[in-house]
């Protein structure tokens, strides 16, 4: 038998948490895309994971789906729409491939997707699972500014040099 080692104490502190995050907007880059059939196999959507890089939740991941096919013509446009808006974001004019979407740095606006669920006495739940309420470019603007607060000078995008281009990720590079 192999040896285990396994300090639960120490390993426990560096788990990373699923709890919802505070409203607010967030620095985030897109590291997984892919296609996905729907359960009833009859349509189709993006799962998209988005990790935040930059702040206090840095490394921290949001989730997202956009319909693209569905027999719900509705949620397909709903879905269409929110994945247009994605893109846009990110400054992809018309992707052909979910590899399009990934490590180009934006900023996504986070809100709460209302809880369903109820307590055992009928009461409605606290909302426990954050939903994308906006998409904006990553040196777009980041909410109100405080008075008196100096506007900051616009971010440039990270520059990428021959030996650092395919193994740092592009929001890592300096």
């Amino acid at each position: 038998m192999e040896a285990l080692n396994l300090n639960v104490e120490e390993e426990a502190k560096g788990m990373m948490s699923f709890d919802a995050l505070p409203e607010g907007d967030y620095d985030v880059v897109v590291t997984e895309a892919a296609m996905v059939n729907n359960k009833s196999s009859e349509g189709a959507h993006i799962a998209v994971t988005m990790q935040v890089i930059e702040g206090d939740f840095t490394g921290r991941l949001i989730w997202a789906n956009y319909n693209v096919s569905n027999p719900n013509k509705t949620a397909e446009k709903i879905g269409r729409s929110e994945l247009a808006a994605l893109c846009r974001a990110m400054g992809v004019a018309n992707p052909q491939d979910t590899s399009e979407l990934k490590d180009k740095p934006f900023k996504v606006k986070l809100g709460f997707e209302k809880n369903k669920e109820k307590d055992a006495k009928g009461n409605a739940m606290a909302p426990t699972k954050n939903k994308v309420k906006a998409y904006m470019e990553a040196d777009g603007p980041s909410g109100p500014k405080e008075e008196g607060k100096k506007e900051e000078a616009p971010r440039e995008a990270p520059k990428a040099t021959a030996a650092t281009d395919k193994k740092t990720p592009p929001w890592k590079r300096k």
